[in-house]
Parts: structure tokens; sequence; C-alpha cells
């Protein structure tokens, strides 16, 4: 980034599209949590100073046994349709604001 700012990211709309949840009966005490994020259909749109993204976010966790050979105890997910703005410097690059609202 050519020079660091803050500003205020504001959610213009966020809207649960999916989620499931899963746990086995039988826990373990040995165990790792995995975390997955990966965004579908990124459009993002800058005007001005003005810059906003939508997106899908897709969020997966998933706890592991690791005594029983990473065998899955807990899986949950979630996707989401997010769209967020925010004001940036002037004359910022496009990937500038990629890179901040992303």
């Amino acid at each position: 980034m050519s020079g660091d700012f803050i500003a205020p990211i504001q959610v213009v709309h966020l809207f649960v599209v999916d989620s499931d949840f899963h746990i086995e009966d039988s826990p373990s005490d040995n165990m790792e949590l995995k975390v997955d994020v990966s965004y579908q259909d990124v459009h993002l749109s800058k005007k001005g100073n003005d810059a906003r993204a939508s997106l899908k976010m897709c969020v997966i966790g998933s706890l592991l046994d690791r005594d029983e050979g990473a065998q899955e105890k807990m899986h949950a997910g979630v996707t989401v349709s997010i769209s967020v703005s925010a004001q940036m410097p002037m004359n910022s690059p496009d990937d500038e604001a990629r890179h901040y609202l992303l």
C-alpha cells in the first residue's frame, strides 16, 4: 500500500446463503482445529474515493481427532453473500482498494 490509513468498512448487506453443522457422538481429548475461507463471485467497483466489494464468502471449520488419523469429529460451514464499502484515499489504485476490502 502506498500509505497507512484507517477507514471504517460499512456492511451494505449480509445474507446467509447456506449453513451446515455436524458433530460425531464420540468426542476426543486431542483435537485440532482446521479452518478454510474462500471467496466466490468477487466484484469490486471504485468511483472516486468510494470503493465497494460484493462477494460470496465460504467459511468451513472442523475439529480433527489427532489420535485417530485425523478423523473429523465436528464440521460446520456457512456461505454468506456480503457487500461492503469504504472511503479510500483520493487517487488510490484499484489494487489497494481490493487489498483493503478483502
